[in-house]
């Protein structure tokens, strides 16, 4: 006598993914690393986490991370973690002299002021020179600069023109 038995095995239950973490805003100093995420099943015993990440444009941009997995039975579980991304610190000028006073001979040249930003790469530098009239007279020398989350920042320079030197007469019989 033979007896035979058929069992059938299925597997409806999607994987479990561990250690997803959850939705943040963060500055763009302080975005977190991508999480270590595993992936357990009841019945496919080593399964791949799949990784991808997309990174929208703008101010505030998104971060969206995601994690899926497919076991042999092609039960798939994904998970996202959304990280908002904030710039709320402004630009930092470099090279900005110091007020002063010189006289009209001295005037310097226009310094190489430069800006940077914790999360804009390339930030222009705007400069604007204004002269007064007068003795002594001012030349007031601004360079502004703007991050792409239109974070602004201003440096001023002002430098009083002296004329201490007096005319000297020529041709006099």
């Amino acid at each position: 006598t033979v007896v035979s038995q058929l069992i059938t095995v299925e597997d409806n239950t999607d994987p479990v993914l561990a250690n997803v973490p959850n939705d943040v805003t963060v500055d763009c100093g302080s975005i977190p690393t991508a999480a270590d995420v595993t992936v357990s099943d009841n019945c496919t015993p080593s399964l791949e986490v799949i990784f991808t990440e997309s990174i929208s444009t703008g101010c505030p941009y998104t971060i969206t991370r995601t994690w899926s997995a497919t076991d042999s039975c092609s039960n798939t579980i994904t998970a996202t973690q959304v990280i908002i991304v904030e710039d709320n610190d402004d630009p930092v000028l470099a090279n900005v002299p110091n007020d002063i006073t010189v006289d009209c001979t001295s005037i310097p040249d226009t310094a190489n002021v430069t800006a940077s930003d914790n999360c804009t790469s390339n930030v222009e530098v705007v400069f604007t020179e204004n002269i007064s009239t007068g003795c002594p007279y001012t030349i007031t020398r601004i360079w502004s600069a703007t991050d792409s989350c239109n974070n602004t920042i201003t440096a001023t320079q002002i430098i009083t023109v002296e004329d201490n030197d007096v005319p000297i007469l020529a041709n006099i019989p």
